[in-house]
């Protein structure tokens, strides 16, 4: 994980996630240089979605097809850096927004 993404997750954290009943999903979660695990604050309900197994991943996901969930489930979805990567981005939903 770059440093400006670790900073950058840490202040998303920070900023809009202090109602611990928030349902947070992160695709693409996978530990390789550094995780957002880091700042789940306790009592979080979290869930790590990644497209290959690992230690801390919560459920492993079809490189593609739609995301195994209801499409309220969730308070926030955050992805850290999987996006530079062009086979998982070729995954997603064109619905998905990037901002």
């Amino acid at each position: 994980m770059r440093k400006s993404a670790h900073r950058i997750g840490r202040l998303f954290f920070e900023s809009y996630c202090s109602d611990k009943s928030y349902r947070i999903l992160e695709v693409g979660a996978q530990d390789v240089n550094g995780t957002l695990r880091n700042f789940w604050r306790e009592g979080f309900h979290h869930i790590d979605a990644n497209i290959k197994a690992g230690p801390g991943i919560g459920v492993v996901l079809r490189a593609s097809g739609s995301l195994p969930f209801s499409d309220d489930e969730f308070g926030a979805v955050i992805s850290s850096s999987p996006f530079e990567h062009a086979h998982f981005s070729a995954a997603l939903s064109p619905s998905v927004a990037v901002c």
